[in-house]
């Protein structure tokens, strides 16, 4: 018992109707029709005439008795269903003539070209601590060229188009990008195929390929390969679009994209905190301490001094007068504005004393206890040395010398940040390296910490990746890349340090 057909197949009918569960198999024209002329469809026409026709062309004797009755199996599939305006179901003959002939033959001075792109991708190190190493991948793609009378402009432009990389990359107009080209029987081969730079070595190479294939009478398979990694100077900068203000608001994210900050994109305590720390710069100006550009800075002043104002003491001050617990003239009694004896801490200029901290004034009191201490621990030494001298007068004097050399004072400063982190777990560099770099650089880039772990890109990798191909893949600016490399590199020698420290303490 057949099952009914599917809307779909009544639709677009085939040997098989898959829209039902299991799928239902159709074996000959006859079943399918009748299902066609059930439905009151028009049933399909059976080309068996066609089929007789090319079996007398090929041969003239008489057909095979298997070709009297209608075949069970055809090995071709079935016509979609034909319905002429007059509403008669039939074929349509065509002509071989009113068929157009194919020309397959290439144009004169058309070559068929593989273009090979070289890039770098990083490898996973092979020891627990090697440092990760690049190694350089290829892809290859076909293009065809017309290289005669083609100029080295254009036919880079081809062989980027080849990669889709021509609304990327642009070629110099005197020189650039290099690229290697070769083809069989040229001198040098693939191994020492000439470097192309300018108009007049393409112009040169180019006259000896059409000297040589005209010779042969056909064309030769030519290649080309460039460097992706060396491209970096003949990228397009995208132009940002500018409207000129004469657009209305709701074309603003058509014409900049969906990437502009907009209020709604921020949560209800950022925006709330943002017109109170508004409010905290425009009170808070300080002429005396400039920016890193030369603007004013901001300062809490008091009878105490100037006290310095970062983001991190802006939001903390916005966030308490956000919950009533501090006014615009005073700052929160938080961790960020007291300092060790619950007082402000004072400030020093940039770049007067050095990287140590200033030393702070002792006062009389404590300048006169420490001047009493010193002056006995210095009596007590004195007797001590007298002490010894005269007992040793006595007897044979004996030189002592101290088996260790004499070691300088340790000089007060500021310890380092990293000198009491621990040494992260195998398998957690990256999440480390990406906590410091947010906590010393103020450079948020923990969300990628997924991508970056799918790429195997641990902080001994990520100084090597180039920097448009983390661009690419991080969506960041620049500058950001920069600095993650320099950090990286940073971060990796110091963690070498210290596990080579802590295998000498085993030891």
């Amino acid at each position: 018992m057949r099952r009914p057909a599917s809307d779909y197949w009544l639709q677009n009918p085939s040997w098989v109707d898959g829209a039902l569960d299991p799928p239902q198999f159709y074996h000959t024209h006859k079943e399918m029709n009748e299902t066609l002329v059930a439905y009151g469809r028009p049933p399909l026409p059976i080309p068996l005439q066609a089929v007789r026709d090319a079996l007398a062309s090929l041969s003239d004797s008489t057909l095979p008795p298997a070709f009297a009755s209608e075949p069970t199996m055809p090995s071709f599939a079935p016509h979609p269903p034909f319905i002429p305006s007059n509403g008669v179901s039939g074929l349509v003959e065509l002509s071989t003539s009113e068929v157009p002939a194919v020309n397959m033959t290439p144009s004169p001075g058309t070559y068929l070209v593989t273009v090979v792109m070289a890039y770098s991708v990083p490898v996973a190190p092979t020891a627990r601590n090697a440092k990760g190493a690049m190694k350089k991948a290829r892809t290859n793609k076909p293009q065809t060229i017309s290289i005669e009378g083609s100029t080295r402009v254009d036919f880079s432009k081809a062989c980027f188009e080849a990669h889709k990389l021509s609304d990327k990359y642009s070629p110099g107009v005197h020189s650039g990008p290099d690229f290697l080209m070769w083809w069989p029987g040229c001198v040098g081969g693939k191994s020492g195929a000439p470097t192309i730079s300018t108009d007049a070595e393409f112009d040169l190479l180019v006259a000896g390929l059409l000297a040589k294939d005209k010779k042969k009478g056909s064309p030769s398979p030519v290649s080309v390969e460039f460097d992706l990694d060396k491209m970096e100077g003949f990228r397009i900068n995208q132009p940002v679009p500018w409207d000129a203000g004469h657009g209305s608001v709701g074309d603003e994210e058509l014409a900049y994209g969906t990437r502009v900050p907009q209020v709604g994109t921020f949560s209800e305590e950022s925006q709330l905190h943002g017109k109170f720390i508004l409010m905290l710069k425009e009170k808070w100006k300080c002429e005396k301490h400039l920016g890193e550009h030369g603007e004013p800075g901001f300062c809490y002043t008091s009878t105490k001094g100037h006290f310095a104002l970062n983001h991190l003491r802006f939001k903390s001050w916005a966030a308490a007068w956000a919950a009533g617990t501090c006014t615009k003239m005073e700052p929160p009694h938080t961790l960020e504005f007291d300092g060790a004896h619950d007082e402000l801490v004072p400030t020093r200029p940039r770049g007067r004393t050095g990287p140590y901290p200033a030393t702070v004034a002792a006062s009389p009191s404590t300048a006169g206890h420490d001047m009493s201490t010193l002056l006995s621990v210095a009596t007590a030494t004195l007797l001590n040395d007298l002490t010894r001298r005269s007992s040793g007068s006595r007897g044979k004097r004996h030189r002592y010398y101290s088996s260790s050399p004499p070691s300088s004072p340790p000089r007060a400063g500021s310890p380092s940040p990293h000198a009491d982190t621990p040494i992260p777990a195998a398998g957690s560099e990256l999440t480390a390296c990406l906590n410091d770099f947010k906590n010393l650089k103020d450079v948020d880039l923990t969300m990628h910490e997924g991508l970056l772990n799918n790429l195997e890109l641990t902080p001994a990798i990520i100084p090597e990746v180039p920097v448009a191909r983390l661009c690419e893949v991080l969506n960041v600016p620049e500058g950001r890349v920069h600095k993650l490399h320099l950090f990286c590199r940073e971060w990796q020698t110091r963690l070498e340090g210290k596990r080579k420290n802590h295998k000498k303490r085993r030891v």
